[in-house]
C-alpha cells in the first residue's frame, strides 16, 4: 500500500525549497550582473561611436573650414540612422553653425534644440576650459565636445562644440542580443542542476524512504514477517538492517510466547477444576477449557461477564463474602457443592 503525504510535509518539498530559493537568487544575481555588463557593453559602444564622429568632424574641419564642406560632413555623418542630432555651435554665441536640420542653422540652440540639449550645452558653457561633456534621456545619449576650428570672419582659431543626440536603442538590441545566448545558458543549467538534484534525491534518499513507510505499512497488515530489502552500505541501509534485525527479534520472542501461552493453555484446559481470573468488578478475564464443559457454554462468551450471569443469584450470594474479602487485600481459601447446570 502506498503513502500519499501532504506536499507541505513532504521530504522532498522541504529538501528541494532551499535548493530553488538558491538557484532563483543566483539567476537573479546573474541577471542583475549581466544587465550590468549590458549597460556596459551599451556605454562603450555608444562612446565609440560619438569618438568616431567627433573625430571625424574635427579632421574634416580642419582640413577644409567651409562652411558648405562642413554642412556636407554633418548631413553624410548624420546619415548613420542611429545619429538623432548632430550639431556644430559656436561656444561663444551659441550659434548653429552646420546641423543635420538644415532650419537650424544661424539659430541659437536655446531656440531650436531640446530641454536636454539645452542643458547639456549651458552646463557645457558654464566650464572654461575644454572638455567633454555627456547625459542622458530615455534612449537617447548626449555629448558634446568641444573643438578648436578656424572662423573665417576673423580668420583665426575659435573654439566650437560638437553636440551628437544619439540615439542608444539599436545598440542596447545588439548587446542584448549578444548576451541572450549567455542568459539563456544560464537558466539551461540551472534547470538541470535542480532536476538532477531532484533526481539524485529521489533515488538515493526519498525512494528508500517511501519503501520504508509502504513496508511497515504492509507489515501491519500481515502476519506474516516483511523485511526490508535495502543493501546499501551508508546510513540508509544501516537503519534497514537495524529494523530488519529489530522484527526479526520481536518476531521471534512473539513465537516464545504463542509457545508459551498454548502450553499454558493446554495445562490450565487439562486441570480437572474450574480455573479463572476475575477482575475487581467481578467481571471474568479469564476461564479455562472446564468452564466450557460443565456450563455447556464457549469460553469466550465468559469474558467480561458478571460473576453471577453463570453462577446463579443463589451461588453468588454464597461466595459473595469470600470475593469481597479477596478483593479486600486477604488470603481466602473455601469449598462448597455447586450442582451443574443441569441439575446433577
Amino acid at each position: 500500500m502506498s503513502v500519499k503525504r501532504p506536499a507541505s510535509l513532504s521530504l522532498s518539498f522541504k529538501l528541494n525549497i532551499p535548493i530553488v530559493v538558491c538557484c532563483c537568487l543566483i539567476l537573479f544575481i546573474v541577471l542583475g550582473l549581466t544587465y550590468y555588463k549590458l549597460q556596459q557593453l551599451i556605454q562603450n559602444e555608444i562612446t565609440r561611436e560619438s569618438r568616431y564622429i567627433t573625430d571625424t568632424l574635427s579632421i574634416s574641419a580642419e582640413l577644409n573650414y567651409s562652411p558648405v564642406y562642413i554642412r556636407g560632413i554633418i548631413q553624410s555623418i548624420a546619415a548613420n540612422k542611429n545619429i538623432d542630432h548632430l550639431s556644430l555651435i559656436d561656444f561663444n554665441t551659441g550659434i548653429v553653425v552646420a546641423d543635420n536640420h538644415q532650419e537650424y542653422i544661424g539659430q541659437k540652440l536655446y531656440k531650436v534644440g531640446n530641454e536636454h540639449e539645452n542643458a547639456l550645452f549651458a552646463h557645457h558653457q558654464a566650464k572654461s576650459h575644454f572638455t567633454t561633456s555627456s547625459s542622458q534621456s530615455d534612449n537617447i545619449y548626449y555629448q558634446t565636445v568641444d573643438v578648436n576650428l578656424v572662423n573665417v570672419d576673423i580668420s583665426r582659431l575659435s573654439r566650437y562644440t560638437i553636440l551628437l543626440a544619439y540615439d542608444k536603442s539599436e545598440a542596447f538590441y545588439r548587446a542584448q542580443t549578444d548576451l541572450l545566448p549567455f542568459i539563456s545558458t544560464i537558466s539551461l543549467l540551472l534547470i538541470v542542476t535542480l532536476l538532477i538534484i531532484y533526481w539524485v534525491q529521489r533515488k538515493i534518499l526519498l525512494q528508500p524512504i517511501c519503501q520504508f513507510i509502504n513496508t511497515i505499512d504492509s507489515q501491519k497488515a500481515s502476519e506474516s514477517l516483511i523485511k526490508i530489502d535495502i543493501k546499501n552500505k551508508d546510513e540508509l541501509g544501516q537503519l534497514a538492517a537495524s529494523y530488519n534485525q529489530l522484527i526479526q527479534e520481536r518476531s521471534e520472542k512473539e513465537q516464545l510466547l504463542a509457545e508459551a501461552r498454548q502450553y499454558i493453555d493446554g495445562v490450565t484446559d487439562n486441570v480437572p477444576v474450574l480455573l479463572a481470573y476475575v477482575d475487581s468488578e467481578q467481571r471474568y478475564q479469564f476461564v479455562n477449557k472446564n468452564y466450557e464443559r460443565w456450563f455447556d457454554i464457549p469460553t469466550e462468551k465468559f469474558i467480561d461477564k458478571h460473576l453471577s450471569n453463570s453462577l446463579g443469584n443463589k451461588v453468588y450470594e454464597l461466595v459473595l463474602p469470600y470475593i469481597e474479602a479477596v478483593l479486600s487485600g486477604e488470603q481466602v481459601s473455601f469449598e462448597f457443592q455447586m450442582p451443574f447446570p443441569n441439575g446433577a
